[in-house]
């Protein structure tokens, strides 16, 4: 495997954390038909209003410069405006934009708002006409402010409503403008919040100072979560974010003392300082689609003791976790990007497991990749995707998997360049599969010990030379009459009839592998019709596996059926069977419990199957019915 780190350069390095950080720059003010603003860069801040219109109008566009915000406090205290019409250009309605505008009932904005600042909205008749019987504000279906007594008592528990868009800044902290105490403005007593997934925003400060917040239940479908949303959460012990989150932003957990477990999910931007002043963090997981990772997104998290690695993690950037002087250890998977890491940094690897096979790639365009390197325990087969993390494989890049020896069998889709050297030096590669209209050049230089090239109907063009100066060692499958035939008797390569022609060895191999992967299988766990298929799989795989005469098409046909079988079993779902183990356990109800604490996930299979009561959640009473059963007393 490759023994080298890649690290993000100084110029995305700066473009991160201008992402994580920047602030745009505007020109000095000017006046609109009322509206005074100011303007940059093609975009424009509304920044106050003179004029006398009960019902506002904010423009779309200044001139040429479209209207993007409205700053704070631009229409703070109108006494005339009645409604407010925002253009659908906006993304940003400042704090107090139009606090105490008494007469304001109505405002009408859509969904590129972005965020809303505290208290944006404060001392308006929205807060009669948009509250709900509670005293929640809703506007547009954006959380603007929620109660924080209802009937006399302090809320505990919050669900936002299904079908909020966005969680404005400061929801859960008292709007006001003028205080003396600030614990009058936070919510001390609000101990778990549900956000479904039709949230996509949650604004800064958001959840500030709940210090009594012990549990949250973040849905997929939340793409922002901004800087200090959770600051000074200061009972918050875990927290799962989800896939879909596009950025872990500064300060996110800043002041949470007693948050110990975070499980980051998806593939997020990571900003300097999210974990900052979390003493009593133990140990954070990056789970399988989480690409980078920074040592800067700890700091003074003193009994930080490790962190863990996905496979799926292969981009490293320089940086330090300061005042993190626990910090020796990184949990990751057996010969993956984790452990090149760990023994560059000085760090104790712990292994979770074998990799799998997981690519390192750059973007080519907007929906194409170039695979840069691989990283598995295992690659003696390497089978290049036609995509990858949704994005389509392109290339193969330059010197990508150069003197990688672990690699015998390569298989590469349609439409596919390989760039130079991209296998050179990979001296134990013997089958090459090529597939239609790849751009082949000299990819392979150095790679004398091919035996086997399968070269596709669509193939116009090879570079003479380009496998192996000890040209009568390869075989060249294909059909007659093509241009593979022509280019193997050109180059002096020996050709056979792929559809008449025994497979290489290899293939067999492949039967061999696929054979013992279903009979590793248990039966017991799988309902009827699945075990019968793999009965019937089983017999197919032998029958080509013994006759040691099969074509490759007839292979291939096989290990394709095979893989469809395999990714369809259905299984048989015990009740309390958290684990998956086939058995009641004590080790079932932790692994409901650690479900409940956030610390894990679970597919359907499990989340079924540890859902004892069927009231659709995993909660501590299915917990507690796994441990009766395990008692005998359920």
């Amino acid at each position: 495997m490759k023994k080298t780190i890649k690290f993000i350069s100084a110029l995305l390095t700066f473009a991160i954390l201008v992402s994580c950080f920047g602030v745009a720059s505007f020109a000095k003010g000017e006046s609109y038909q009322g509206f005074s603003y100011e303007s940059a860069n093609g975009e424009a801040v509304i920044t106050g209003y003179t004029g006398t219109s009960s019902e506002l109008v904010i423009p779309a566009y200044i001139g040429s410069d479209a209207v993007t915000a409205i700053k704070k406090e631009a229409f703070k205290g109108n006494k005339t405006v009645k409604s407010v019409t925002v253009p659908e250009t906006v993304k940003t309605i400042g704090g107090k934009a139009f606090a105490l505008c008494e007469n304001l009932k109505s405002v009408s904005f859509g969904k590129n708002v972005e965020s809303i600042g505290l208290s944006a909205f404060y001392g308006t008749e929205l807060y009669k006409t948009s509250a709900d019987s509670n005293g929640d504000v809703y506007i547009n279906n954006c959380l603007i402010h929620v109660s924080k007594n209802v009937d006399g008592k302090a809320i505990t528990k919050y669900s936002v409503k299904n079908g909020t868009r966005l969680i404005a800044q400061g929801a859960f902290y008292l709007d006001s403008l003028t205080f003396t105490d600030k614990s009058e403005l936070v919510y001390p007593e609000l101990a778990s919040i549900n956000v479904p997934s039709s949230v996509e925003i949650i604004n800064s400060f958001a959840f500030y100072g709940c210090s009594g917040l012990v549990s949250i239940n973040l849905s997929d479908g939340i793409k922002e979560i901004n800087k200090n949303a959770f600051e000074k959460c200061s009972s918050l012990k875990s927290a799962v974010l989800p896939k879909t989150l596009l950025k872990l932003n500064t300060n996110l957990f800043n002041g949470c003392e007693s948050l110990e477990y975070v499980t980051v999910c998806g593939n997020p931007t990571l900003c300097e300082g999210a974990f900052n002043n979390c003493p009593s963090l133990k140990s954070v997981e990056f789970s399988q689609g989480v690409r980078s990772f920074n040592l800067n997104l700890f700091k003074d998290c003193k009994n930080l003791e490790s962190v863990t690695l996905a496979a799926s993690v292969t981009g490293f950037s320089a940086g330090k976790a300061v005042g993190c002087d626990k910090l020796k250890t990184v949990k990751g998977c057996e010969a993956s990007a984790a452990q090149d890491f760990a023994a560059t940094s000085g760090m104790k690897f712990v292994s979770i497991g074998k990799c799998p096979l997981v690519f390192d790639y750059v973007k080519d365009g907007e929906n194409g990749i170039i695979l840069t390197a691989a990283y598995a325990y295992d690659k003696s087969v390497i089978e290049i995707p036609k995509s990858y993390d949704g994005f389509n494989v392109t290339a193969v890049g330059k010197d990508a998997f150069k003197n990688e020896n672990g690699i015998k069998d390569l298989f590469l889709p349609d439409n596919v360049t390989l760039g130079e050297g991209a296998f050179s030096g990979c001296k134990n590669l013997r089958l090459v599969s090529l597939g239609r209209q790849n751009t082949v050049t000299n990819a392979f230089s150095g790679c004398g010990g091919i035996k086997a090239l399968i070269i596709p109907d669509g193939m116009e063009y090879i570079s003479d030379g380009c496998f192996a100066s000890s040209a009568s060692v390869i075989t060249v499958y294909a059909n007659k009459e093509t241009f593979a035939e022509n280019f193997a008797y050109k180059n002096s390569y020996r050709f056979s009839d792929i559809k008449t022609a025994a497979a290489p060895e290899y293939y067999f191999e492949a039967l061999k592998r696929e054979i013992d992967k279903f009979e590793s299988l248990d039966a017991s766990v799988y309902m009827e019709q699945s075990v019968n298929e793999i009965r019937e799989q089983l017999v197919l795989l032998k029958n080509l596996y013994n006759g040691s005469t099969a074509a490759i098409p007839e292979i291939e046909k096989a290990l394709e059926g095979a893989e469809a079988v395999y990714e369809n079993l259905e299984y048989v779902i015990i009740a309390g069977d958290a684990n998956r183990d086939g058995k009641i356990s004590v080790a079932d109800a932790k692994t409901a419990l650690r479900y409940i604490a956030g610390l894990i996930n679970l597919d359907n299979y499990a989340f079924t199957a540890a859902d004892v009561n069927r009231d659709g959640k995993v909660s501590v009473a299915d917990a507690k019915h796994i441990l009766k059963t395990v008692a005998g007393i359920a």
